[in-house]
């Protein structure tokens, strides 16, 4: 056995060409360092090593591209095409592998450092080899892909490990299974991997730009602060986001800072807000995927279900909020879990699989929940998803499910708080007499906690209803304006004028509101002719969750702001891929090209990234 999996390894490492791979990487690494030394020492000078660093590393780059194409996967075709790709995987991969060794230490301690970037490298030098073999570089692979594959199975017929995976092959369904997968995964993994580099390379740069607070980030950041002190306190919000928050600043290095002042643009002192604005840009990264497997399980084809991926990109306003300290990006992240795990659980038909994906979905908008109570727009388009299906036992599970966990959320936050105490403001608005009286119990007895969350959300509701308070925060425009991005938010003004506004793409935004436009006068039309509910159940679903999450703003008085809209807007990008071929098909009709009308379609996708151009400086604040 020992033999066998010594010639599995050695096929590997040679016939793999794994070996080979990983020698051009060190080998590139030493030419980049070599140039740049060689450079900086005999051209440009010390002052400006930076430029032959750059210099070294674009000729790594090319003789990685070069070695790879002609000597490791051979390839004979399209190389402009493979190293514009190549090229922009590369800088992507340095920023996730940044990215990830700051998180990473962070979490487990500076002294693993080491450890974590050896592991980081190798993780994902593993993960560029088998992106490379088995997809930007690929013709080799192609034409000899029998032949790997019978050498593949002819060695784990000797190893121990895989002949555990040969005895899953024998079973009778497994052949279904791989091939249902193969067939729901072959022309998606192109878009999955498009987008998520896309999304890395719009929200992973300038992460630490600017180096003070942004908006509500001193907020956030004083409640961290509070939460890591057992300080107690008064947040009209549910406490999951800052308890996450309050995890990634505890393991990220000793905080000798107890309180920040409450202005915009102010120093972070020495709190880790690099780390924990990474780990909001990568629970934004997931955003897009996730929308891409929703699209895909209504039935989207893959173009069609990149659509609403894409807009949410390049949006500036969500672009903004994947890069700071606020809570908004991970509730728009468990609520559309949520929806697409339910999503899954009306069309699965084995018991056991539909309770595990509604479980998932109650667990996520439970989650939802314990980060604000605006989550209860997509807990009730769950339900109503839910209703359409008769599926009423997964109304209750779900209605359940959510509770325990909102419950079990605020029990885990006041153990926070092992000493409880009378409640410190961090806000001036809140520091009103009703408030005052108020004080946590000793966070260790769960009872008393218990019997204390009925008085504290009597609090937030009455803060939230308060116009003594309502009065001193920031006021903005109202819900009218929000759907054709007619307001912003000033998020940070820098010493040199530069700064940073919250500002949705005005073009998108309008486009999509006229989707939604013509979406109700189109069903309007038809019910009076046909007099037949005329869009299918995902449709009727997804309108239902535009205006689940939007209307009831309506009926709120206190001040709200640009960012309530983002889920129902969410809602409506997961709409167009309904709506626009009607549109496109109306236009051609009317106008008898449709060619024309395609050209139209393609001509806003194009606008609209104009506009995100357009709106670049102010959205990061460069």
């Amino acid at each position: 056995m020992t033999l066998s999996l010594f010639q599995f390894i050695k096929r590997l490492l040679f016939k793999d060409r794994y070996l080979h791979f990983f020698v051009t990487g060190v080998s590139g690494i030493t030419l980049n360092l070599f140039i740049t030394w060689a450079l900086t020492t005999f051209v440009f000078g010390l002052e400006r090593y930076f430029t032959a660093y750059l210099i070294g590393a674009a000729v790594n780059l090319i003789y990685n591209f070069l070695i790879y194409s002609f000597f490791i996967f051979r390839t004979t075709k399209n190389h402009g095409t493979r190293l514009a790709i190549y090229l922009s995987y590369s800088f992507a991969n340095a920023a996730v592998q940044i990215a990830s060794v700051r998180l990473l230490t962070a979490l487990f301690g500076k002294e693993y450092y080491l450890i974590i970037i050896a592991s980081v490298i190798f993780l994902l030098s593993v993960f560029s080899f088998l992106l490379f073999k088995l997809a930007l570089f690929r013709d080799w692979e192609k034409r000899t892909i029998k032949e790997r594959m019978q050498q593949l199975e002819e060695g784990a017929r000797r190893c121990l490990f895989v002949c555990h995976a040969r005895l899953l092959l024998a079973l009778p369904y497994w052949q279904k299974i791989r091939n249902s997968i193969a067939a729901h995964t072959k022309a998606d993994h192109q878009w999955i991997v498009i987008l998520m580099l896309l999304a890395m390379l719009l929200r992973l740069p300038f992460i630490s730009h600017p180096e003070r607070t942004v908006f509500d980030e001193v907020i956030y950041t004083n409640y961290t602060l509070h939460t890591l002190q057992g300080v107690p306190f008064f947040d009209i919000h549910p406490p999951l986001a800052r308890m996450l928050f309050t995890q990634i600043a505890k393991h990220s290095g000793e905080i000798t800072t107890t309180v920040l002042p409450t202005d915009v643009n102010q120093p972070f002192a020495d709190f880790p807000f690099v780390s924990v604005r990474y780990f909001i840009a990568f629970m934004s990264i997931l955003i897009p995927i996730l929308l891409y497997a929703t699209g895909r399980i209504m039935h989207f084809s893959p173009r069609m279900a990149a659509i609403p991926a894409l807009f949410l990109i390049f949006d500036n306003a969500f672009i903004i909020y994947g890069r700071v300290i606020l809570p908004d990006t991970l509730l728009i992240l468990f609520n559309f879990l949520a929806f697409a795990a339910a999503l899954a659980a009306v069309r699965v038909r084995k018991k056991r699989f539909a309770f595990a994906l509604i479980l998932i979905a109650s667990i996520a908008i439970g989650f939802a929940v314990a980060i604000k109570w605006t989550a209860l727009g997509v807990f009730a388009t769950i339900c109503f998803l839910f209703f359409l299906h008769k599926r009423w036992s997964a109304i209750f599970i779900t209605g359940i499910a959510t509770l325990l966990i909102y419950l079990s959320v605020f029990v885990v936050n006041f153990s926070f708080f092992p000493n409880g105490g009378p409640i410190k403001f961090l806000i001036p608005p809140y520091t009103t007499s009703w408030l005052s009286d108020m004080a946590y119990p000793k966070g260790t007895d769960e009872k008393a906690v218990l019997q204390f969350l009925p008085e504290f959300h009597q609090a937030i509701l009455r803060s939230n209803n308060d116009p003594m308070i309502s009065k001193f925060i920031l006021q903005g425009p109202g819900p009218l304006s929000w759907s054709v991005a007619r307001t912003s938010i000033t998020f940070w003004v820098g010493n040199d004028g530069k700064r940073i506004i919250l500002q949705g793409s005005a073009f998108l935004w309008f486009f999509s509101f006229f989707l939604l436009l013509f979406e109700i006068g189109w069903i309007l039309t038809r019910l009076k002719m046909k007099r037949v509910w005329p869009i299918d159940r995902d449709e009727t679903v997804l309108l239902a969750g535009y205006f689940l999450n939007y209307l009831p703003f309506f009926l709120i008085h206190r001040p709200m702001y640009l960012y309530h809209y983002l889920t129902a807007l969410v809602f409506l990008f997961l709409l167009i891929p309904k709506i626009g071929p009607r549109v496109i098909a109306c236009i051609g009709n009317v106008s008898g090209d449709m060619l024309f009308a395609r050209v139209l379609g393609y001509t806003v996708i194009f606008f609209a990234f104009v506009n995100f151009l357009l709106l670049f400086r102010t959205t990061y604040g460069v």
